[in-house]
């Protein structure tokens, strides 16, 4: 008994719950709960318990803001009292990082010695990944152990250098394929994404175990059908597509009788609703959606789409940015979606491009303050032929008379003319 109840007090202390501090430009807001029969309820009141287990009722989890009177009817179709959220202003809390991690110059290419460690770490997350997977593929337990540890050496990295871990995960030829691949990468894009967004440690750790874990649904599917989706470039059957719309509701079940995070629980189950409220598997709509899954979803349509092995396709950022873009307000929240955009950048570091002089180069620097003029190393001559690498600083050649010719025309999926991007971009 008492070993449980360490390693409840050990779990709620790893996953305090993000509703109990909101970051405000101030500092932060604490929430106090506070019990209302359904009648008290007023519009803007968020509702953070109820009555009865949520799992019971069409309500999201995480718990939702009231917006409308059918809200409250539909409360009262399923409970007697519920527990709101009151907001206390505490003691400020120093944000001001937010905003320099939004000015400072990103996407800087790492030196050797500082590659070098961040991709021991990345080795030793994708372990850890693929043990956890694993254990829970042969035993069906989760260890929250192995999913914290993984996590923190993730936020470690992160916090020292935002994008090294993430350039680290995109480039390095090392290490696994599959589930445990796609799993990490989602974990590593969504905490970085994160700390630009200007959540703290606590947060980051919440966020990193929810995405590690949003797809553990997936080892309930067949092996054939899990084959296919990391490994495969043919499109999906329609038979085969429908099994993996199961999964969202069999990684919710795998984590609550492992007894996981709440806020894992969210994400597993709702990363694939839509901000419009066309998504799966319940249709939920707008803030109806959990915040961690709203970012989530993003991180993990783009390593999707970027990914090589992915089954839904083998396109550059640049692609996956313009779908995120045009999907901002329907798949996606328009907030976080054009977010995302300017955090990865448009022309990050390894991207392909062509200039409008024909030349082909890889990105090699995407600085904060001149995004669409990057660094570049041309590979290739205006046929396309191999030449002797150079380094072209778009912002300075944009200044000359013929500047707009070394402007970007098109940029392209990785693998792109034989151009192996590591080969040059991996200082190990």
């Amino acid at each position: 008994m008492l070993l449980k109840l360490f390693k409840n007090k050990k779990r709620r202390a790893f996953d305090r719950d993000s509703r109990h501090y909101l970051p405000t430009s101030r500092g932060f807001l604490g929430r106090d709960s506070q019990m209302l029969s359904v009648g008290q309820l007023q519009l803007g009141m968020f509702v953070s318990k109820l009555d009865r287990p949520w799992l019971d009722t069409p309500f999201p989890i995480q718990g939702f803001y009231i917006r409308n009177k059918k809200d409250i009817d539909a409360l009262k179709g399923y409970c007697n009292h519920v527990y709101i959220d009151v907001l206390q202003k505490t003691e400020a809390a120093n944000e001001s990082a937010r905003f320099d991690e939004r000015k400072a110059a990103i996407h800087k290419l790492p030196d050797q010695a500082e590659w070098q460690e961040v991709e021991r770490n990345y080795l030793r997350s994708q372990e850890l990944t693929q043990s956890i997977l694993n254990e829970v593929r042969l035993r069906g337990i989760l260890r929250q152990g192995s999913v914290r540890d993984t996590v923190s050496l993730c936020v470690d990295s992160i916090l020292r250098s935002s994008h090294t871990l993430f350039l680290v995960s995109q480039l390095s030829t090392k290490g696994g394929r599959g589930l445990e691949r796609h799993a990490i990468s989602v974990c590593i894009l969504a905490i970085a994404f994160g700390r630009y967004l200007g959540f703290d440690r606590a947060q980051l750790e919440r966020l990193g175990a929810a995405a590690i874990l949003h797809d553990i649904g997936m080892l309930e599917l067949q092996e054939a059908i899990l084959g296919r989706i990391y490994n495969g470039r043919d499109a999906m059957s329609e038979n085969e597509l429908c099994h993996i719309k199961d999964h969202p509701a069999l990684g919710r079940d795998l984590l609550i009788a492992n007894d996981w995070l709440m806020s894992a629980i969210d994400v597993a189950y709702c990363h694939h609703e839509h901000y419009d409220g066309s998504g799966y598997p319940r249709g939920l709509r707008g803030s109806a959606i959990p915040e961690l899954a709203r970012v989530v979803a993003l991180a993990d349509t783009y390593d999707a789409i970027t990914n090589a092995d992915s089954y839904q396709s083998n396109k550059s950022s640049l692609d996956a940015l313009k779908i995120i873009h045009e999907q901002r307000g329907k798949q996606f929240d328009p907030t976080l979606a054009m977010n995302f955009i300017r955090f990865i950048t448009i022309y990050p570091p390894g991207a392909i491009v062509e200039l409008r002089n024909n030349l082909i180069g890889i990105v090699i620097d995407a600085s904060e303050g001149q995004r669409h003029l990057p660094t570049i190393m041309v590979l290739l001559d205006e046929n396309h032929k191999p030449v002797k690498p150079e380094i072209i600083k778009l912002d300075e050649a944009f200044r000359e008379p013929d500047g707009e010719a070394f402007s970007i025309m098109r940029m392209y999926p990785p693998g792109s003319f034989n151009i192996d991007t590591r080969k040059y971009l991996d200082p190990s």
